[in-house]
């Protein structure tokens, strides 16, 4: 699977007459922003979903899935899986040259975290609240109680479960992310 992916890079990289490593990696800075549609967007966008997953599905994207299956889902919403340097255990989900998101692999190849930005969703401008309430009604996310949901002084987050995963929508400055992992299971010992 890897191989071929550095060959797709390899190839991108001769046709744009760049370098690989700039193929094969978005430009994470903020000063790229993804193509403007016609409407400006402020309600996430959750289609196409995939009903028969055992983890939540964002836009057809879950836990779990393996490297090419993400490549497939990102690919009908029109983004690319990207590998940002050497390590096989992160890839950036791009819009042209913009990060969308960040996807976290296991030594399987397999997806432990997602890491989105708005952006994924297709909104262009983000309410934060309305943001998590759309988020956390969409996806049956049961909220946890944060006191005023700051989880620090200069940060204001949510924070939510379903059965299998965590949910984490973080707004540090003007950044907003929504984060999945799977739930972590509390041992035995650790429970009264």
């Amino acid at each position: 699977m890897w191989p071929r992916f550095l060959i797709l890079c390899s190839a991108v990289s001769v046709l744009s007459h760049s370098t690989a490593a700039e193929a094969c990696t978005c430009d994470v800075s903020a000063s790229t922003p993804p193509p403007v549609q016609s409407v400006e967007l402020t309600s996430p966008q959750f289609a196409p979903e995939t009903a028969d997953l055992d983890y939540t599905s964002l836009r057809g994207v879950s836990l779990d899935m393996t490297v090419s299956e993400v490549q497939q889902a990102v690919g009908r919403l029109g983004f690319l899986l990207l590998s940002p340097s050497s390590t096989d255990t992160t890839m950036d989900i791009c819009n042209g040259q913009t990060r969308v998101g960040l996807v976290r692999f296991d030594e399987n190849h397999r997806v432990v975290k997602l890491e989105l930005s708005p952006l994924y969703f297709s909104i262009a401008r983000v309410q934060l609240r309305e943001f998590a309430d759309a988020v956390f009604d969409r996806y049956r996310v049961r909220q946890a109680q944060v006191a005023d949901d700051v989880c620090y002084a200069d940060v204001t987050c949510f924070r939510g479960t379903t059965l299998a995963e965590q949910f984490l929508i973080v707004r540090i400055t003007d950044d907003v992310q929504l984060h999945v992992s799977k739930k972590r299971m509390r041992s035995s010992l650790t429970q009264d």
